[in-house]
């Protein structure tokens, strides 16, 4: 039996066998040091989101809370990492940044803002499993339209609400006007402008002026006129553009819009707590969640204002 006697061995064998044996182990050592590092990127637990009146307050990393910026608070994970959450049950997930420490009950994991909770459908349950999952780090806040990253890069549409009746009716030929003349796009036909004969203008008579009687009369507010709320049980994808403590405010606000030329602008009222009433303004509605996420990528920046996407059942 053959015996390996190191004595009799050269020293350049010796030196390269203990340096190959070394990069061996330390193979190993980066192998064992990595597993448990994975394994702590990932967590279960429940998810909860913040109460209304935490809004504008100081978090632990001394920012402050707002609810329609994409954070969340958990207890151990650094301010500033970028975590995860996806729900267990739905799948749904987005992207939140820690800036505050939290929740502090038995098998919670994070705490998100109402925004964020929006966005896994967390409002109505406000309380679910879900996984979470460090995928980065950052200084600040993940932008709003950071999870809808799936519909980037999609040819703008026709946003016009039409009821089930228009959609059924067949569309008219348009026609092209080119020069003196106008083409039509389907049968490449031209046709000649049709002269517009004037009309005859009708006989005005001046009746003798009386003096009546004054009575006041009543002015109408060109904000009231142009205020439209939802009907109750509307449901379908809207976009919440805002929400209002004061209903001047909520008014204010959609007739400006509407001047801008901002259409199917609806409020609904709601309550958040007792005696405390909330305005909310909606644009909408939208067939698809899919068009309603391409309106307010695409068409809400051309007017100064973003929101949220929601669904009302």
């Amino acid at each position: 039996m053959y015996t390996w006697d190191i004595d009799d061995t050269p020293w350049p064998v010796v030196i390269y066998t203990m340096l190959k044996l070394m990069k061996y182990l330390f193979s190993l050592l980066l192998l064992i040091s990595f597993i448990p590092f994975n394994f702590a990127q990932y967590e279960s637990g429940y998810a909860l989101y913040y109460a209304d009146y935490l809004h504008g307050r100081q978090t632990a990393s001394g920012e402050i809370f707002s609810q329609q910026q994409l954070t969340c608070a958990h207890k151990t994970h650094p301010f500033g990492t970028l975590l995860k959450v996806t729900r267990q049950d739905n799948g749904m997930s987005v992207i939140v940044r820690v800036n505050d420490r939290g929740p502090f009950c038995d098998g919670c994991s994070v705490d998100l803002s109402r925004i964020a909770a929006e966005r896994i459908d967390l409002i109505k349950a406000g309380k679910k499993m879900v996984h979470v999952q460090v995928v980065g780090f950052s200084k600040t806040n993940p932008k709003v339209l950071s999870t809808w990253s799936d519909v980037t890069g999609r040819p703008e549409k026709d946003y016009t609400y039409r009821t089930p009746s228009q959609r059924n009716q067949p569309q008219k030929d348009k026609l092209t006007s080119k020069g003196n003349v106008r083409v039509d796009n389907n049968t490449k036909t031209r046709t000649a402008p049709q002269k517009s004969t004037p009309k005859p203008r009708p006989q005005t008579y001046s009746a003798p002026k009386t003096t009546p009687k004054s009575t006041p009369q009543r002015v109408a507010d060109p904000q009231a006129e142009n205020v439209r709320f939802l009907p109750l049980g509307q449901t379908g994808y809207f976009i919440q553009l805002g929400a209002f403590t004061l209903e001047t405010n909520a008014r204010r606000t959609i007739v400006d819009l509407q001047r801008k030329g901002l259409k199917y602008l609806y409020l609904q009222k709601g309550q958040t707590r007792p005696n405390e009433t909330i305005i909310r303004l909606f644009l909408g509605p939208f067939k698809t969640q899919r068009e309603a996420n391409d309106y307010l990528r695409d068409v809400c920046p051309r007017f100064g204002v973003t929101g949220i996407v929601v669904l009302l059942r």
